[in-house]
Protein backbone atom coordinates (compact mmCIF):
# COMPACT_ATOMS: atom_id res chain seq x y z
CA UNK A 1 0.00 0.00 0.00
CA UNK A 2 2.85 2.37 0.87
CA UNK A 3 4.49 1.71 -2.51
CA UNK A 4 1.24 2.45 -4.35
CA UNK A 5 0.78 5.68 -2.40
CA UNK A 6 4.39 6.71 -3.16
CA UNK A 7 3.87 6.01 -6.88
CA UNK A 8 0.69 8.08 -6.98
CA UNK A 9 2.39 10.93 -5.11
CA UNK A 10 5.36 10.82 -7.52
CA UNK A 11 2.98 10.98 -10.50
CA UNK A 12 1.19 13.99 -9.00
CA UNK A 13 4.54 15.75 -8.62
CA UNK A 14 6.02 14.90 -12.04
CA UNK A 15 2.98 15.10 -14.36
CA UNK A 16 2.58 18.91 -14.03
CA UNK A 17 6.30 19.32 -14.73
CA UNK A 18 5.96 17.18 -17.85
CA UNK A 19 2.93 19.15 -19.04
CA UNK A 20 4.74 22.47 -18.55
CA UNK A 21 7.74 21.06 -20.45
CA UNK A 22 5.51 19.95 -23.33
CA UNK A 23 3.84 23.36 -23.56
CA UNK A 24 7.20 25.16 -23.54
CA UNK A 25 8.56 22.92 -26.28
CA UNK A 26 5.38 23.38 -28.31
CA UNK A 27 5.66 27.16 -28.12
CA UNK A 28 9.34 27.02 -29.05
CA UNK A 29 8.60 24.80 -32.06
CA UNK A 30 5.75 27.09 -33.08
CA UNK A 31 7.99 30.17 -32.89
CA UNK A 32 10.73 28.39 -34.84
CA UNK A 33 8.36 27.52 -37.68
CA UNK A 34 6.86 30.99 -37.78
CA UNK A 35 10.33 32.59 -37.76
CA UNK A 36 11.48 30.31 -40.58
CA UNK A 37 8.60 31.64 -42.68
CA UNK A 38 9.44 35.19 -41.54
CA UNK A 39 13.09 34.89 -42.62
CA UNK A 40 12.39 32.83 -45.74
CA UNK A 41 10.42 35.66 -47.29
CA UNK A 42 13.54 37.79 -47.70
CA UNK A 43 15.93 37.96 -50.64
CA UNK A 44 18.29 35.18 -49.53
CA UNK A 45 18.75 32.09 -51.70
CA UNK A 46 18.51 29.10 -49.37
CA UNK A 47 18.91 26.36 -52.01
CA UNK A 48 22.64 25.77 -51.49
CA UNK A 49 22.34 24.69 -47.86
CA UNK A 50 22.53 21.03 -46.78
CA UNK A 51 19.15 19.43 -45.89
CA UNK A 52 19.58 20.07 -42.16
CA UNK A 53 20.07 23.77 -42.82
CA UNK A 54 18.89 26.45 -42.59
CA UNK A 55 17.33 26.43 -39.18
CA UNK A 56 16.14 28.86 -36.56
CA UNK A 57 17.56 29.08 -33.05
CA UNK A 58 15.17 30.43 -30.42
CA UNK A 59 17.35 31.60 -27.53
CA UNK A 60 14.94 32.96 -24.94
CA UNK A 61 11.22 33.66 -24.76
CA UNK A 62 8.57 34.77 -22.31
CA UNK A 63 4.79 34.98 -22.62
CA UNK A 64 3.02 38.03 -21.21
CA UNK A 65 -0.76 37.99 -21.68
CA UNK A 66 -1.26 37.76 -25.46
CA UNK A 67 2.33 38.76 -26.33
CA UNK A 68 5.44 36.61 -26.70
CA UNK A 69 8.82 38.35 -26.38
CA UNK A 70 11.64 36.24 -27.78
CA UNK A 71 15.09 36.26 -29.32
CA UNK A 72 16.02 34.32 -32.43
CA UNK A 73 18.56 33.98 -35.22
CA UNK A 74 18.42 32.32 -38.62
CA UNK A 75 21.61 30.32 -39.10
CA UNK A 76 21.92 31.27 -42.77
CA UNK A 77 21.89 34.96 -41.96
CA UNK A 78 24.95 34.94 -39.71
CA UNK A 79 26.07 37.40 -37.09
CA UNK A 80 27.75 40.77 -37.38
CA UNK A 81 29.97 41.11 -34.32
CA UNK A 82 29.30 44.79 -33.81
CA UNK A 83 28.17 45.68 -30.31
CA UNK A 84 24.60 46.91 -30.14
CA UNK A 85 23.04 48.55 -27.09
CA UNK A 86 19.48 49.86 -27.22
CA UNK A 87 17.30 51.30 -24.46
CA UNK A 88 13.59 50.54 -24.26
CA UNK A 89 11.96 52.32 -21.34
CA UNK A 90 13.53 51.00 -18.15
CA UNK A 91 15.47 48.24 -19.91
CA UNK A 92 18.65 47.97 -21.94
CA UNK A 93 19.23 45.34 -24.62
CA UNK A 94 22.90 44.48 -25.11
CA UNK A 95 23.92 42.29 -28.02
CA UNK A 96 27.56 41.45 -28.63
CA UNK A 97 26.61 40.61 -32.20
CA UNK A 98 23.82 41.87 -34.37
CA UNK A 99 21.38 39.02 -34.96
CA UNK A 100 19.70 39.65 -38.31
CA UNK A 101 17.29 41.01 -39.41
CA UNK A 102 16.90 43.22 -36.33
CA UNK A 103 19.72 44.99 -34.55
CA UNK A 104 19.25 42.91 -31.42
CA UNK A 105 17.71 39.67 -32.63
CA UNK A 106 14.68 40.31 -30.41
CA UNK A 107 11.13 39.93 -31.65
CA UNK A 108 7.56 40.22 -30.44
CA UNK A 109 4.60 38.10 -31.51
CA UNK A 110 1.10 39.47 -31.05
CA UNK A 111 -2.08 38.19 -32.68
CA UNK A 112 -0.02 35.80 -34.79
CA UNK A 113 2.12 38.59 -36.29
CA UNK A 114 5.89 38.89 -35.82
CA UNK A 115 7.53 42.27 -35.19
CA UNK A 116 11.11 43.25 -34.46
CA UNK A 117 11.48 44.65 -30.96
CA UNK A 118 11.93 48.14 -32.39
CA UNK A 119 8.79 47.86 -34.54
CA UNK A 120 6.76 46.58 -31.58
CA UNK A 121 8.04 49.35 -29.31
CA UNK A 122 7.64 52.17 -31.84
CA UNK A 123 4.07 51.08 -32.63
CA UNK A 124 2.98 50.66 -29.00
CA UNK A 125 2.53 46.89 -29.33
CA UNK A 126 5.01 46.43 -26.47
CA UNK A 127 5.33 49.04 -23.72
CA UNK A 128 7.20 47.11 -21.03
CA UNK A 129 10.30 45.01 -21.71
CA UNK A 130 10.91 44.11 -18.05
CA UNK A 131 9.57 40.52 -18.40
CA UNK A 132 12.59 39.84 -20.65
CA UNK A 133 15.15 40.96 -18.05
CA UNK A 134 17.55 38.05 -17.67
CA UNK A 135 17.55 37.06 -21.35
CA UNK A 136 21.07 35.95 -22.23
CA UNK A 137 21.09 36.24 -26.02
CA UNK A 138 20.95 39.16 -26.26
CA UNK A 139 21.31 40.22 -22.65
CA UNK A 140 18.43 42.28 -21.26
CA UNK A 141 19.14 44.37 -18.17
CA UNK A 142 17.12 46.75 -16.04
CA UNK A 143 18.34 50.33 -16.19
CA UNK A 144 20.35 50.77 -12.99
CA UNK A 145 21.87 47.26 -13.12
CA UNK A 146 25.45 48.54 -13.22
CA UNK A 147 27.18 45.30 -12.21
CA UNK A 148 25.13 43.37 -14.83
CA UNK A 149 23.87 40.67 -12.47
CA UNK A 150 20.23 41.16 -13.61
CA UNK A 151 19.27 42.83 -10.30
CA UNK A 152 19.24 46.47 -9.24
CA UNK A 153 20.74 46.81 -5.76
CA UNK A 154 22.53 49.32 -3.55
CA UNK A 155 25.80 47.91 -4.93
CA UNK A 156 24.88 49.39 -8.32
CA UNK A 157 24.53 52.85 -6.78
CA UNK A 158 27.88 52.37 -5.03
CA UNK A 159 29.57 51.45 -8.33
CA UNK A 160 28.31 54.67 -9.91
CA UNK A 161 29.56 56.71 -6.94
CA UNK A 162 32.98 55.04 -7.24
CA UNK A 163 33.07 55.76 -10.95
CA UNK A 164 32.15 59.42 -10.41
CA UNK A 165 34.94 59.64 -7.81
CA UNK A 166 37.25 58.03 -10.40
CA UNK A 167 37.84 55.00 -8.18
CA UNK A 168 36.29 52.45 -10.49
CA UNK A 169 34.75 51.74 -13.87
CA UNK A 170 31.47 50.41 -15.22
CA UNK A 171 30.94 47.78 -17.89
CA UNK A 172 27.85 49.05 -19.66
CA UNK A 173 27.37 52.81 -19.54
CA UNK A 174 23.76 52.63 -20.74
CA UNK A 175 22.56 50.76 -17.65
CA UNK A 176 24.30 53.28 -15.38
CA UNK A 177 22.73 56.34 -17.05
CA UNK A 178 19.51 55.95 -15.08
CA UNK A 179 18.11 59.40 -15.82
CA UNK A 180 18.98 59.02 -19.55
CA UNK A 181 20.71 62.41 -19.80
CA UNK A 182 23.73 61.04 -21.67
CA UNK A 183 26.11 61.16 -18.69
CA UNK A 184 26.78 59.03 -15.61
CA UNK A 185 26.66 61.21 -12.50
CA UNK A 186 25.87 60.99 -8.80
CA UNK A 187 22.24 61.77 -9.77
CA UNK A 188 22.04 58.31 -11.34
CA UNK A 189 23.19 56.72 -8.08
CA UNK A 190 20.60 58.80 -6.22
CA UNK A 191 17.88 57.66 -8.65
CA UNK A 192 18.76 54.03 -7.89
CA UNK A 193 18.69 54.67 -4.15
CA UNK A 194 15.31 56.39 -4.40
CA UNK A 195 13.94 53.55 -6.53
CA UNK A 196 15.11 50.96 -4.01
CA UNK A 197 13.58 53.01 -1.21
CA UNK A 198 10.45 53.44 -3.36
CA UNK A 199 10.63 57.22 -3.02
CA UNK A 200 8.98 59.22 -5.80
CA UNK A 201 10.95 62.18 -7.18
Amino acid sequence: MKKLLCCILALLVFIPMFVVGVNATTLEEELSKQMFDYFEGDEWDLSYHPPELPYIIIYDYVEVDDIVIFSAIATWRGVDFAEVVERYGDCCVHSGGTLYPSHTGMFVRKDGEIYTLKEAWDNGILTDLSPAVGFCMPKVYSVGDVDLDFYVSILDATLIQRRVAQLGSISLRETADVDDDGDVTVLDATAIQMKLAKVEA
